[in-house]
């Protein structure tokens, strides 16, 4: 694998790294062109990275991208073009989990840089990644879904950047999805990324970069016989959801308190406020 973050091989990967889940270990369903591809998310091996992936998911953010990196028995890479610019992610502590066939991760140039861009290994990697801070798997691909990832297409093989046939990344981000359409038909895309474990707030109009609006219809529809958001409607659906998606995550990783109304917040502020008087 041409990578653009080469490292040096490590020893076969422990067994017992793979342990079993300490608490919630929810379920994102992939939709995708190749079948369905359901991923166990471990907050447990990667709290902020596993956290970020929920985000993305309940968000809508990966809905309709493509695999635009896909090489034969080494990993399949999604996350661009990004909808909205996320704040970089700081590094979770190195747990020793293996990247073995399935194992989810986060691509990354450099410490804490983690945003919104995410790879599958179709094939054991453990010779490859594990060995830099920010390289530790937010999860893996269940058993079950194994099979779909040998259909995700890999024709065009690395990107264009590592010496590959595929896309450009600078092309994708200035250019948006119409390029991968017109230029690399064949991609394998993901159609809907949802959470199962818990209810997701109701789907929101994605943000989009301004490379993908001017590629791409502005109107917005959710199913076959949905008509479009109006422009009015959008933005304060938009915040509404995007507050109860932030809630919903939060709850799961420090409890149900965490999504605390901020009215109630504000009331116990002001009597702590009294107090002190």
């Amino acid at each position: 694998l041409n990578s653009p973050f080469p490292l040096p091989c490590m020893a076969a990967p422990d067994p017992a790294a793979l342990k079993e889940p300490d608490g919630d270990a929810p379920t994102v369903r992939m939709e995708t062109s190749a079948g369905t591809i359901d991923i166990i998310v471990r907050p447990d091996w990667a709290p902020h990275g596993a956290r970020r992936f929920l985000e993305l998911a309940t968000a809508g953010d990966l809905d309709g991208l493509a695999f635009y990196r896909a090489v034969r028995g080494c990993l399949a890479q999604f996350g661009l073009p990004a909808r909205r610019q996320w704040p970089p992610l700081p590094d979770d502590a190195p747990t020793g989990v293996p990247f073995l066939l399935g194992a989810v991760c986060f691509a990354a140039v450099g410490k804490h840089s983690r945003k919104s861009t995410l790879f599958i290994c179709v094939g054991d990697m453990s010779h490859c990644f594990g060995q830099s801070p920010w390289e530790t798997p937010i999860g893996a691909v269940a058993e079950a879904s194994l099979d779909a990832l040998d259909r995700i297409d890999t024709c065009y093989g690395d990107i264009a950047e590592c010496g590959g046939a595929g896309p450009d990344t600078g092309r994708i981000n200035s250019e948006g999805g119409q390029y991968l359409h017109n230029n690399f038909p064949l991609l394998t895309y993901i159609h809907t990324a949802r959470c199962l474990d818990w209810p997701p707030p109701p789907r929101v109009p994605p943000l989009e970069s301004s490379a993908s609006r001017s590629a791409q219809p502005q109107d917005v529809s959710f199913g076959q016989h949905s008509q479009p958001f109006a422009q009015v409607g959008r933005q304060t659906t938009q915040a509404a959801q995007v507050v109860q998606a932030a809630q919903a995550v939060a709850a799961l990783f420090h409890g149900p308190d965490a999504g605390a109304a901020p009215q109630q917040q504000q009331h116990q502020q002001h009597q702590q406020h009294q107090q002190h008087q």
